[in-house]
């Protein structure tokens, strides 16, 4: 099951625009929606990476550390699509919701 997920808050912006979206899992969305991890873009590669809020959280349990396990890896698109994050709602996700 996939969920469609505001990177800047809905809520305070109104902003349904695609680029403004990432397709998750209701976990990730409910992780990414509490600040536990972002998306971060580097300019000089133009890639798109999870930074993982570790210091933020305990995780235990039979699944282990999967979240702590993501961070630093790249986002991961479909194959043959186009539409990516906005580089500057993601900036916004990591000031203003992030924990890390």
């Amino acid at each position: 099951m996939i969920e469609a997920a505001h990177i800047k808050p809905f809520r305070l912006t109104k902003d349904n625009h695609p680029t403004n979206g990432l397709a998750l899992t209701p976990d990730a969305h409910w992780a990414f929606d509490e600040g536990l991890w972002t998306v971060c873009y580097s300019t000089s590669s133009k890639e798109y990476h999870i930074h993982v809020a570790s210091s933020s959280f305990v995780e235990s349990g039979p699944g282990g550390k999967w979240l702590s396990a993501m961070h630093d890896r790249p986002l991961v698109f479909a194959q043959k699509t186009t539409l990516r994050p906005n580089p500057s709602a993601c900036s916004d996700h990591q000031a203003q919701i992030f924990l890390g």
